[in-house]
């Protein structure tokens, strides 16, 4: 058994030499006092429950700790950010939290669950004095993300206040504020529409895409793609991508196709450039949001495909290994995804490779064009097999078979 230390008081931080006081006084009340070394706190302890038995103990009110909300999320950011999985969107959020009209102002204590469902509600709506405006209003997994975010903010004043030895508070960004997030979007590239695309940008700017649909890479880790990343001999791109685990980076390799081969080969960036997709200047990589505005947008209307986006390129390349076959294990590895569950939302399969998978528990045949369900004729049995009833083989009946038939006796 654990030897328990001395009555009424306690070491906090555990090892640090620093001793508390703890009592109640006289209508149940819990004080806590932070004193120093040991024996001083167990006089403290002595007295103050002397005081309470005698009713001479008459606590001064201590103002509570109670900082700005702004500058508790500035403090969070200052401790936590290398640690954070999305440093760059944390600073997103905690901009628009700080100069949210619903809690501008605001300290620690006096936030409240009202405060950000009238956040929210107004985020959702979009375009308000002292936020980002959007068109349209926030998506329901951004507000998400920024109520996680301020939930996070929340619970570490709450681990402070413990440990300080202040009495513990509520988080006022409930489960019950979080809205409830669309399924994944599904898009990705027919063989018809990558033809339909090819035209309209051009062959110049073509092997940008291409190498997308062959790699799966984002359009930040490709276009920043390095030759020294891409190795001929052994048929591998390595990669990284800045998402998807604590560190920021993720290692991906990505082995090469022949397709792909005889296009890298033919860029004419591999003399000229130690960038894979060099800008025009020849100075760095080339920039994404512009080549975006500039080149593949005019290029999707063009081709009459408004709805596509660069990130649908990467979903093209998960959805078309999936439909050949390729586990989503194997998958995961070539997306740099550390679970197979965000694999899942990228691998889509098909209509046509999902008609194809049923029909192998077919057990009629498809070219008589005919079918038990509209009335006609029964289709053809397949070869080898006798007339089914409801799913069953129907098998002859015994007093049918000359083998069972008995004689009867001649009277």
């Amino acid at each position: 058994m654990t030897k328990k230390g001395p009555r009424g008081i306690f070491e906090r931080p555990a090892g640090s030499g620093v001793w508390w006081a703890r009592y109640t006084d006289e209508f149940g009340r819990e004080h806590r006092e932070k004193v120093g070394r040991k024996a001083f706190a167990l006089k403290v302890y002595q007295k103050r429950k002397t005081e309470v038995q005698e009713r001479r103990y008459f606590p001064t009110p201590q103002p509570s700790w109670d900082p700005p909300f702004a500058s508790w999320i500035a403090d969070y950011l200052a401790r936590r950010t290398s640690t954070l999985r999305d440093p760059g969107g944390a600073e997103r959020y905690g901009r628009d939290l700080r100069d949210a009209p619903e809690l501008r102002g605001k300290t620690m204590r006096a936030l409240t669950a009202h405060d950000f469902e009238r956040y929210r509600e107004r985020r959702r709506r979009g375009g308000a004095p002292g936020a980002r405006r959007r068109r349209g209003g926030a998506s329901a997994s951004t507000v998400n993300k920024e109520l996680s975010f301020a939930r996070a903010v929340c619970n570490d004043f709450i681990e402070a206040l413990e440990d300080q030895g202040g009495a513990p508070i509520g988080n006022p960004v409930r489960t019950r504020l979080f809205a409830a997030e669309p399924a994944g979007r599904t898009r990705y590239l027919t063989e018809a529409e990558e033809e339909r695309l090819r035209g309209a940008i051009g062959e110049a700017d073509w092997p940008k895409l291409l190498v997308a649909m062959h790699t799966g890479l984002d359009r930040g880790a490709q276009l920043s793609l390095r030759w020294e990343q891409v190795d001929f001999q052994a048929r591998l791109i390595h990669a990284e991508r800045r998402k998807g685990r604590r560190d920021g980076v993720t290692p991906v390799t990505i082995a090469i196709n022949a397709e792909l081969l005889a296009t890298l080969r033919a860029l004419p960036s591999r003399l000229t450039s130690p960038y894979v997709f060099p800008n025009a200047e020849g100075t760095g990589p080339l920039d994404g949001p512009t080549f975006d505005r500039l080149v593949f947008r005019p290029a999707r209307r063009r081709a009459g495909l408004r709805d596509l986006r660069w990130k649908d390129l990467r979903h093209t390349f998960a959805s078309r290994l999936r439909m050949h076959g390729v586990e989503l294990a194997t998958i995961r590895d070539l997306m740099g995804h550390t679970t197979t569950r965000m694999t899942e939302r990228y691998a889509h399969i098909a209509p046509g490779h999902l008609h194809a998978a049923v029909e192998r528990l077919s057990r009629t045949g498809t070219t008589t064009g005919t079918s038990e369900c509209d009335g006609s004729e029964p289709a053809r049995a397949v070869a080898g097999k006798r007339p089914t009833v409801r799913g069953k083989i129907e098998r002859p009946r015994r007093d049918s078979n000359p083998r069972y038939r008995r004689e009867r006796p001649v009277s």
